[in-house]
């Protein structure tokens, strides 16, 4: 998956990758989609993430909690690799 994002001054370019869970019969994006719910939804439950009501993703998950996101991915065996422009 690639994606990338515009701000004021930058430009933010996230690729991500990941293998499918043949075994189990899990596609390549129900892993990302359901892992990603899954590890916000705990950081939620554990407090580290502070904004309440409906928010986007990108305004939730940043700070701590974007560095705490990012590191369950990768125990996942889930890559995203970011270039800022």
């Amino acid at each position: 998956m690639w994606n990338t994002a515009w701000g004021e001054k930058k430009q933010t370019d996230s690729f991500m990758w990941t293998g499918a869970n043949s075994a189990n019969g899990i596609s390549i994006i129900a892993r990302v989609t359901v892992s990603s719910a899954a590890i916000a939804a705990r950081l939620l439950a554990k407090g580290d993430i502070k904004e309440k009501g409906i928010v986007a993703p990108e305004d939730a998950i940043k700070g701590e909690a974007y560095r705490l996101f990012m590191q369950e991915l990768e125990k996942r065996g889930i890559v995203v690799a970011e270039t800022i422009k």
